[in-house]
């Protein structure tokens, strides 16, 4: 395939990807079944008709309004969907013209994603810092690693970085939960690490942790000075930054 089809498909593909994403985001926190009812105005809940529902084109056709009502739609919808896209995109053109690896990467890169921006976007709505990573995107995910990994002969590498990947986090938890009472992490980090290791392997794991972390770490830091709060109670959705650092890991 060319390198032109290529980016043309992964652009499109990104963007439907996107949309489920950014639905997920707006539907999880709130208990809402990310499958029933079908997308629906949040104003007027009247359900939006399919080429209105197109990922990007569909919003800016409706100039960002409800068709039926004519309130302001969330432009959140249609950054994620772009977002969602060129971010794929530029992970299947690192690896261009190796098709497994395009694959693999790509794939690993939704996940991440989706893991990620359902963290950021439950924690910024709650407010309390305390997000959530659906299962869907980290279960399903390392389901899906194993499964490609079978298909590869890969299957005991991404086993390993399973292990090791969910084991450190839960080791972590576990710590923190019996010796200290409290809740450094939460068990959809640990999920959401499985799935890293699953599908990055040994290495891809360790590169992860100590990005994510360093990332974590920055971003504490600077809210404290901008806050004004100096304190180690902090609480910030971890998910994001793990899903930075696979995503350097990905793209060196």
């Amino acid at each position: 395939m060319s390198l032109l089809c290529v980016i043309a498909f992964t652009l499109v593909l990104g963007a439907c990807l996107g949309s489920f994403i950014a639905a997920s985001a707006h539907r999880i926190p709130r208990g809402v079944s990310i499958v029933f009812p079908a997308s629906h105005c949040p104003h007027c809940l009247q359900p939006i008709r399919w080429r209105h529902n197109i990922p990007i084109f569909g919003y800016l056709i409706c100039r960002g309004q409800c068709f039926h009502c004519q309130q302001a739609i969330s432009s959140t919808y249609v950054y994620i969907e772009a977002g969602v896209a060129l971010v794929i995109t530029a992970t299947v053109l690192r690896y261009y013209p190796a098709t497994t690896d395009m694959i693999w990467y790509g794939t690993f890169t939704f996940f991440l994603l989706g893991c990620g921006i359902v963290d950021l976007r439950s924690a910024w709505e709650e407010g309390e810092g305390e997000g959530i990573i659906p299962d869907i995107f980290s279960l399903g995910g390392l389901g899906v690693a194993i499964a490609l990994a079978t298909f590869t002969g890969q299957w005991l590498e991404s086993a390993i970085g399973a292990l090791l990947g969910g084991g450190i986090l839960m080791l972590i938890f576990l710590f923190y939960y019996y010796v200290r009472h409290i809740e450094a992490l939460g068990l959809g980090d640990v999920k959401m690490m499985a799935m890293v290791g699953a599908f990055s392997g040994v290495l891809g794991v360790l590169y992860t942790l100590f990005i994510g972390s360093l990332l974590g770490l920055v971003a504490a830091l600077i809210l404290m000075v901008r806050r004004r709060q100096y304190t180690l109670q902090m609480k910030l959705p971890f998910g994001p930054f793990l899903a930075l650092g696979a995503l350097v890991y990905i793209w060196i």
